[in-house]
């Protein structure tokens, strides 16, 4: 993997990390389901100004029903279960191995030793990550909405590798405006009209901001640059970046929510990172040309 796409692949892994911080937020100022499709919706307009993509719609409204619809429906009903951003952003990485096995189930993408390797390695520090936030009780109804929302987002994943949808913005566009209809279908039958009426009177600018950052920023512009690297590299080589969603999430919250690190999160974010090296397979190239024989051999062939 591209260094160039590896820092990409981190500053989807960021987006979404803040997009993380903005819907806890938001869930104390107004209803998710109502925000989420106000963030489909704030996506129509560019209808206008990109053609459809040359995939049947069916297709669409499949991927987009799991990608984008149940995925952020379970996220909220987590969120709005007490469910705090750091436990949330631990539990919801079993999406990394959800994805890579219906990968695997459907369109048979076989992961590599290494990956795997690097994969359990991880999974490790998520581990870790996952003991240290049961130290506090947890509600289990909110753990099992984001193990839901994890299945969902797999699914959503296997589906765009499956249908080979392009990368271009226009179809991250079409995936997120016809999102709109399913998603006010959910949004009416969880919480009714009362819900929609009670969420248009408390609509302000900062919550405004935050739909529109979560629209363009999380789900258009990370969309797209992620719908590019799942088409370039198989999803065992993209997947687990989503693991190094728990230690920005930590990192964004420290700055600002003015959470503190344990040392038990500090050692687990850097077991998650060696597992990523050893996925992208980074240590042991630098293991090989590190080793004394080949400095040795790179020291006669220049002399």
């Amino acid at each position: 993997m591209q260094f160039k796409d590896v820092v990409i692949a981190l500053s989807v892994i960021f987006l979404w990390s803040a997009n993380l911080i903005v819907q806890k937020w938001l869930c104390q100022e107004i209803s998710l389901d109502f925000c989420n499709l106000l963030r489909f919706l704030s996506c129509v307009p560019l209808l206008f100004f990109f053609r459809k993509p040359p995939v049947l719609l069916f297709k669409l409204l499949l991927v987009t029903v799991f990608w984008n619809v149940l995925n952020f429906f379970f996220i909220g009903l987590s969120l709005h279960n007490g469910i705090g951003a750091g436990i949330f952003s631990v539990v919801y990485q079993t999406c990394t191995f959800f994805g890579v096995l219906f990968c695997y189930l459907l369109i048979k993408e076989v992961p590599k030793t290494h990956q795997l390797v690097g994969m359990i390695i991880s999974f490790t520090g998520v581990i870790l990550l996952f003991r240290d936030s049961f130290s506090n009780q947890v509600d289990m109804t909110g753990l099992l909405f984001v193990l839901l929302a994890a299945i969902s987002w797999g699914i959503g994943v296997t589906l765009i590798k499956k249908y080979e949808l392009s990368s271009e913005f226009s179809t991250n566009v079409w995936i997120a405006s016809v999102a709109v209809i399913p998603m006010f279908g959910v949004t009416y039958l969880h919480g009714g009209s009362d819900i929609i009426q009670s969420s248009i009177e408390v609509l302000s600018f900062k919550i405004m901001m935050g739909i529109l950052f979560a629209a363009y920023g999380a789900v258009l512009l990370a969309g797209c640059i992620w719908f590019r690297l799942l088409k370039k590299y198989p999803s065992t080589l993209i997947m687990p970046f989503m693991l190094l969603l728990p230690p920005m999430s930590c990192i964004l919250s420290y700055f600002l929510l003015g959470e503190r690190f344990t040392l038990l999160q500090i050692s687990a974010s850097l077991v998650i990172l060696v597992g990523i090296l050893v996925n992208q397979n980074i240590l042991r190239w630098s293991l090989i040309s590190y080793q004394p024989s080949n400095l040795w051999k790179k020291w006669i062939s220049t002399n």
